[in-house]
């Protein structure tokens, strides 16, 4: 009798166990995948490769290009956000960012003139 209910417990807790990293396995992919520019959410659209580009000084903030429009005459680049829509002030908070939601390092660029204000290419990460 003691072997019976030493069974049962022990299934009820491998289930508990099971359930439990699934619904931790189901939120992890959840959460993981919203990176906005503007008002897109890039890892939604087919695009493998990303541009970024950190305008530091005061008020800069980090920007994308991911092949849109120009936002403003000169400028092809649009603000990266956060999910809760704050922006990056510095290039290796946002690399960190991009990187946890699926984004790595291709290659930095420099702009000739100015090494000053590097860029990045990122690329999807190969799951």
């Amino acid at each position: 009798m003691f072997t019976k209910i030493h069974q049962i417990n022990f299934r009820n807790t491998m289930m508990k166990k099971l359930l439990f990293l699934g619904i931790w396995v189901i939120f992890a992919q959840l959460s993981q995948g919203q990176v906005m520019v503007g008002d897109v959410d890039i890892n939604t659209l087919d695009i493998q490769y990303i541009e970024v580009h950190a305008a530091i000084g005061i008020g800069g903030v980090v920007r994308i290009n991911y092949g849109q429009q120009p936002s403003g005459p000169f400028s092809n680049f649009d603000p990266l956000r956060d999910r809760e829509e704050n922006t990056f002030k510095n290039d290796i908070a946002a690399l960190n960012y991009l990187y946890l939601n699926g984004w790595e390092l291709f290659q930095p660029t420099f702009q000739k003139g100015d090494e000053s204000a590097p860029s990045y290419l990122l690329q999807r990460r190969k799951e």
